[in-house]
């Protein structure tokens, strides 16, 4: 018999009472311990519904109110967020909305002109929003005013149950499943205008992308200061939850993704500014958990969509995803070795968290860093004590599995000593010093252990022997679909197929051997690149007549110029990423096309050097290949060298004249040097015999904005945003010359489409008001949109300095003075800020600070005669006061 106890169903509000076949049906639901009043969430309270689940929820609202009620489309308008009206595509007449004093006092509101009626929404006594239909023929009935109230309220329950599922209970916060969902999402949008995987030009004006993303993880442990000893770590209290949303930016996605420690997973999503730091956690959170009795780790990975392009270069965002989840969870776990407060990027974890974590026999190591990690056969590694930096060893990986390797120790210092446990590894790049003795090209590339490491022996015994010889390294199209469809058995078994073909078909005194677990390697002495050409096209048709199998050959051979014995290897390996961008079957000779990509790649993960080093061997190869000159100029620029960057640009002009991607380089440079005139007429010269092109036309209204030049800023900028790839940040461009150019009407109706296009941009914002002043007109609206833009971005002093004019007004001095004060904090101009702190001060009947006010802006311009009559006005008033 079980033991039952009974409960009182009031007593215990956890009993759920259902029926099942109409009779009573009780069971306990164990949720666990009751949740305590610091939990900063009621499991049994409805979840708030923010602003932004509103707009997500339109598809919800258009199925349930179709076909129901007469109307032509339907949207939201929130009176807190006015630039949610500039985002209607039926049109967002925001000046025309503000004034009903209907919608002022949450009513129901019709616009016969407009055909619009406006209904406010309420969930839990608390206001949402309005919802809006547009082409509404007539001022509902009764009967359709209650169907809009049942509906409207059925729809908001169900967005508040789907978020509530979505939801952590305890937290607050996205559960893991939720989070994932978010995170394909906002890869699909970031890779929406990508095209595939195709090879492009590089171009200088691609310095920053146009969306940044950051994935990362943040454990937290929290220990009870009054408990003593080395117990485990407490659940993290309520009240450093909302410390923590404090902590990131606005927008930024929180789920958690485990309890006890407590992990939570956010995502980072934002519009790059000049100066801003890749993931914005640092001295807020630091000033937040200053005083925290327990320890937290935190990991984080940026998107690299060029990491996961699939064989024929299209990426995919599931696998992109899956890849940067692991990226992110892989920085985390290393940033536990650095210590408690621990803080690491995905990208810094081969240069800062590699260990020894074993010595084995035969100068061989074992370290922390494994696939996960991103560690690469081809890789070397420095291994030392962390002090300076300077490697007293370097070693190859051998065997690397998931989340370690086995590295062979390939050369040591005399007086470096011999590697031991808990020792530094870091990845060797382009700047790290190497001894003298270890030269670039002779750390040869390894692969699984023991059979490679034969190949590799008996390799470099045969290098002094042999005046030519050929590299083939050869990989399977599609090893991950066959690995999937038949299992590691299967698979064994091809390969045992493969090697028995390859022993049919190797020449004599060839050498076979793997290469990873879907490829192999061979060693053809007496055979030259160019010799084993036809030899290797039959190979591949070999596999594919005998064995069915869809394979990929790379060659490299020597003697190849530019090259010794001991880089060749590296040559073949480079052929792989070659090969990428190849349908399956290919074959790659190591040409200068090669060489080309290998700087692509070097280039794309910031190592300049070794970019310039790969492509100037590209061009040497080959001196008509212009895209790697074309490269090669773009490296220098960014390296700062823009003298050899124009005699780069130019050689591809000599050599093609209508070259667009040089030409358009070649003006950058241009402008770097300050030779703006000579830019100037070569874009104007290129866009005249060139297709039309957003970014060529962008960039030449800038230059002639930045020369002041705003009538020929503002033409450019309007064949810019004519031309059919244009982008929707042109419009802020557009209201911003327009502005310059006295023309305040035309900019509003620009910075409006910039906030359609782009809702939560602080400049827009903050311009759109100040012009809403500068009319004297809706300076409600004024006021709302400009303390929209300081709620986004609160460090710029413009922005504040705007806010406080609008405070101003709207008759709110009190609270403007304290505004002013907060913009002259953060970098306002001086001048204008004490100037309207001295008009702020009139106002408020403080004379003599607004005389001091009107001094201190004076002694930043002496010669202003509107702060010369101020200070005049203020001496009189302070006169004619004064008691005689």
């Amino acid at each position: 018999m079980i033991p039952c106890r009974f409960f009182s169903v009031k007593e215990n509000p956890r009993i759920v009472r259902l029926t099942k076949n109409r009779r009573p049906y009780i069971f306990l639901h164990d949720q666990g311990p009751t949740p305590s009043k610091e939990s900063s969430m009621n499991p049994t309270r409805p979840p708030e519904l923010s602003p932004e689940d509103l707009m997500d929820a339109r598809v919800l609202f258009n199925r349930i109110f179709h076909g129901i009620l007469p109307f032509r489309s339907l949207n939201f308008y929130l009176p807190d967020h006015p630039q949610s009206a500039l985002t209607w595509k039926e049109g967002g007449d925001l000046e025309e909305v503000l004034k009903s004093s209907r919608i002022h006092n949450w009513e129901m509101h019709y616009d016969e002109a407009a055909k619009r009626l406006f209904y406010p929404l309420t969930y839990h006594q608390r206001p949402l929003g309005f919802l809006v239909f547009f082409d509404f023929p007539q001022a509902p009935t009764p009967r359709e005013e209650g169907l809009i109230q049942r509906l409207s309220g059925l729809a908001l329950e169900m967005l508040s149950l789907k978020k509530q599922v979505q939801l952590d209970p305890v937290t607050g916060f996205f559960h893991e499943a939720a989070f994932r969902k978010h995170l394909i999402r906002s890869v699909k949008e970031a890779l929406g205008g990508q095209d595939g995987g195709a090879r492009k030009k590089r171009s200088l004006a691609d310095v920053h992308p146009d969306r940044r993303m950051v994935l990362g993880f943040l454990a937290l442990e929290y220990k009870d200061p009054s408990l003593k000893g080395d117990g485990p770590y407490d659940p993290l209290p309520a009240s450093w939850i909302k410390d923590l949303k404090r902590c990131f930016p606005k927008g930024t996605i929180m789920a958690a993704v485990r309890h006890h420690p407590l992990i939570i997973g956010f995502l980072v999503s934002e519009t790059p500014g000049e100066d801003d730091a890749l993931l914005p956690f640092g001295s807020e959170a630091a000033l937040a958990l200053k005083d925290w009795e327990g320890g937290y780790y935190l990991g984080w990975a940026a998107l690299q969509p060029w990491e996961q392009e699939s064989f024929q270069g299209n990426p995919s965002p599931y696998g992109l995803v899956n890849r940067w989840w692991e990226q992110a969870w892989t920085a985390l776990q290393a940033a536990r070795g650095l210590g408690m407060k621990g803080a690491l990027g995905y990208h810094e974890v081969l240069f800062r968290a590699g260990r020894v974590m074993d010595i084995l026999p035969g100068h061989r190591i074992v370290i922390n860093l494994g696939e996960r990690a991103g560690v690469k056969y081809h890789m070397r590694l420095a291994v030392g004590d962390g002090g300076e930096g300077k490697a007293k060893g370097v070693a190859v990986p051998l065997d690397i599995q998931e989340d370690l390797s086995i590295a062979e120790i390939i050369y040591l210092e005399e007086s470096g000593g011999t590697p031991r446990k808990n020792d530094s590894v870091w990845l060797i790049v382009a700047e790290t010093p190497l001894p003298e003795e270890l030269g670039p090209g002779k750390a040869f590339s390894q692969g699984p252990l023991r059979s490679f490491q034969m190949f590799q022996q008996k390799f470099r015994q045969a290098l002094p022997e042999v005046e030519k010889f050929s590299l083939i390294l050869g990989r399977l199209d599609d090893y991950a679909e066959r690995l999937r469809l038949w299992g590691e058995q299967g698979t064994e078994e091809m390969r045992k197929e493969m090697q028995v073909l390859l022993m049919k078909a190797l020449p004599p005194h060839g050498v076979m051997g793997p290469y990873g677990r879907d490829g192999f390697i061979l060693f053809l002495p007496e055979k030259g690149q160019e010799e084993i050409g036809d030899w290797a096209k039959d190979l591949i048709e070999r596999f594919q007549k005998e064995l069915n199998l869809s394979v990929s050959l790379g060659v490299a051979g020597y003697p190849c110029r530019l090259f010794h014995k001991g880089e060749i290897m590296e040559n073949v390996i480079k052929t792989l990423d070659h090969l990428a961008f190849l349908p399956p079957r290919s074959l790659v000779l190591f040409d200068s096309v090669t060489l080309n990509i290998s700087g692509d790649k070097a280039y794309d993960l910031g190592e300049l050097e070794e970019a310039i080093r790969e492509y100037e061997r590209a061009v040497i190869l080959d001196p008509g290949n212009l895209n790697a000159l074309n490269s090669l100029g773009v490296a220098y620029a960014h390296q700062g060298r823009m003298e050899e960057a124009v005699g780069a640009f130019r050689q591809v002009l000599g050599q093609a004249p209508e070259d667009f991607m040089a030409s358009f380089n070649l003006g950058f440079a241009l402008v770097r040097l300050g030779r703006s005139e000579e830019a100037a007429r070569l874009w104007e010269d290129l866009a005249e015999k060139s297709d039309p092109d957003f970014d060529l036309y962008y960039h030449l209204g800038c230059l002639y904005r930045d020369g002041r030049d705003y009538p020929r800023a503002y033409a450019w900028f309007r064949r810019a945003e004519e031309a059919p790839n244009r982008k929707g940040m042109i419009y802020r461009h557009l209201g911003e010359t327009l502005e310059h150019l006295g023309k305040g009407k035309e900019a509003m109706v620009w910075y409006k489409k910039a906030l359609k296009h782009q809702p939560q941009n602080a400049f827009c914002l903050s311009r759109l008001g100040t012009l809403y002043l500068d009319q004297q007109e809706s300076i409600r609206v004024a006021l709302s949109l400009c303390r929209q833009a300081v709620r986004i971005e609160p460090a710029r002093g413009t922005y504040w300095l705007a806010l406080g004019r609008a405070l101003l007004a709207n008759d709110r001095p009190q609270e403007a003075l304290e505004v002013f004060h907060k913009a002259a904090d953060r970098g306002a101009p001086l001048k204008e800020t004490y100037r309207l702190l001295g008009q702020t001060c009139r106002v408020l009947g403080r004379q003599k600070e607004a005389r001091e006010f009107f001094v201190l802006a004076l002694k930043q311009d002496p010669e202003d005669p509107e702060l010369q009559g101020c200070l005049r006005e203020e001496e009189k008033e302070g006169k004619r006061l004064s008691p005689r």
